[in-house]
């Protein structure tokens, strides 16, 4: 096998690994026997402790510099992460794994027509074509939630959603600001902020290896699985492979808890995948054609 064609399939391994790290998120806020304000807090805890021993091991001495640089820069993208990762969390204990898992997949959506407004980008038409139809698919969910007690829940989840958008423009519009050092002081915050709230006393021993896994697989793991691999394969191409996990979240928390989505989840849910793969798909077309593109105009030169 060609080196490249290896560097490839090394690369779809890693994303089919970072979803199966991310949708086991659900898995564990339903194995938690802790209140909402402690498994953020001991999240928050947990996660940025990793993420500090990752910044020591690499930057070294560095580490206290760059940390208040991406405070400084970073300060919206901070902000922004830690309000995603509350309301992430706590939509988790409010509605189906199913309802946050499809409603978080929406977050490119909104980031593309939140940069139309905050950065210039130019809105495709195929962006808005997504949004709209995306956004019948969550009112689809979200009309079956009024009667079942979920609407708190899938309100969390758009607020998650809006929450990230924010992020991923601001790391667009400043390319500058590290990656972990940000989610250290994201997670960090979380956990100062809510600590008054938290009930340590009530953290076993279960759900303290809960916790760290919940810290572990999705911010640390997943990350740094999904950073890797999109340094070998297209990020559009990535992205797609990756819904895979709006599938598997839903279907572990079904599998050990019969938490059952609804009729009404899986029709709107549907509409809402398809929307995002239209999106992903349509960007990883461009990106193939910039590169035949590419390719075309060496020749050309080359000819010269």
């Amino acid at each position: 096998m060609p080196p490249q064609n290896r560097d490839r399939t090394l690369g779809v391994v890693l994303v089919l690994l970072s979803a199966f790290a991310w949708s086991l998120n659900g898995l564990y806020v339903r194995f938690l026997t802790v209140d909402v304000w402690t498994t953020l807090t001991g999240r928050g805890i947990a996660t940025s402790t990793m993420l500090l021993a990752a910044l020591l091991v690499t930057r070294r001495g560095g580490t206290g510099r760059l940390l208040l640089e991406n405070a400084r820069r970073g300060w919206i993208v901070i902000v922004a992460g830690s309000i995603c990762m509350m309301t992430f969390v706590a939509a988790l204990f409010y509605t189906t794994v199913a309802n946050v898992t499809v409603i978080y997949a929406v977050s490119p959506l909104i980031a593309g027509v939140l940069a139309r407004f905050l950065i210039g980008d130019r809105l495709v038409a195929r962006t808005i074509v997504a949004f709209a139809v995306a956004l019948a698919g969550i009112v689809i969910m979200v009309g079956a939630s009024l009667g079942a007690g979920r609407l708190f829940g899938d309100f969390l989840a758009l607020l998650m959603s809006a929450t990230f958008a924010v992020v991923i423009v601001e790391m667009r519009r400043k390319p500058d600001i590290d990656n972990v050092a940000s989610s250290f002081l994201t997670c960090l915050l979380t956990a100062v902020i809510l600590a008054p709230f938290a009930s340590f006393g009530a953290i076993d021993l279960q759900n303290a290896i809960v916790l760290f896994l919940f810290g572990f697989t999705s911010n640390v793991l997943g990350f740094f699985l999904f950073i890797a691999a999109v340094r070998r394969m297209p990020p559009a191409e990535a992205g797609l492979i990756a819904t895979i996990e709006i599938a598997l979240a839903p279907f572990w928390v079904w599998l050990f808890f019969s938490e059952d989505p609804g009729t009404a989840t899986l029709f709107g849910g549907s509409i809402v995948v398809a929307a995002v793969i239209f999106q992903i798909g349509g960007e990883l077309r461009q990106g193939r054609r910039m590169v035949i593109a590419d390719g075309l105009a060496t020749e050309v030169e080359n000819l010269r």
